[in-house]
């Protein structure tokens, strides 16, 4: 159950990130873009996906309503987020796998702990070893990778609006 960063990252690109540069892309072919413009909005398309699907994973960690989704409903149905991943890497062992005891109960419906007390427990662990920091500072680094593909492009009101997407993905509250 309990993956490696590299393993997170695999599994939203493969889900998430590739849909979204596969739909950048069909979009570039079917309106004319070059081979190279193509090839920069697919890659761009990439980096928004990782950005969504890790802004996501920290929306899961959110007291917000108004998300449609209970509070780390990720988590919950056996899915590893990046900010509890990186949390129970920086944890000392003990707690860390008294954090991943607690979670394996629970899916497995032997669960010692209530349901809010270990909501508790988990978002405590997540805040005190920055797992949500470390996620932004990810997304900020596909933002810049993102941009960077935006290059073959003048500048224009639709690069500029690319641009408004991703800070929008990162920055969004829902």
């Amino acid at each position: 159950m309990w993956i490696s960063e590299q393993q997170y990252y695999e599994v939203i690109s493969q889900k998430t990130a590739s849909l979204f540069a596969a739909c950048m892309e069909a979009g570039a072919a079917s309106s004319g873009a070059t081979m190279r413009q193509t090839t920069a909005l697919r890659e761009f398309g990439w980096h928004l996906g990782m950005c969504f699907q890790l802004k996501d994973d920290v929306l899961d960690y959110s007291d917000s309503e108004e998300l449609g989704k209970p509070t780390m409903s990720d988590v919950f149905d056996g899915k590893l987020t990046l900010p509890l991943l990186i949390s129970l890497q920086r944890a000392p062992q003990g707690e860390a796998e008294q954090v991943k005891t607690w979670v394996e109960a629970y899916l497995a419906g032997a669960s010692q702990l209530p349901h809010d007390e270990l909501e508790q427990e988990v978002k405590s662990l997540v805040l005190r070893y920055a797992g949500i920091h470390y996620a932004y500072r990810k997304m900020q680094e596909h933002k810049q990778k993102a941009v960077e593909m935006l290059s073959v492009f003048h500048d224009s009101t639709a690069k500029q609006a690319l641009i408004d997407l991703l800070d929008y993905t990162i920055n969004r509250v829902h």
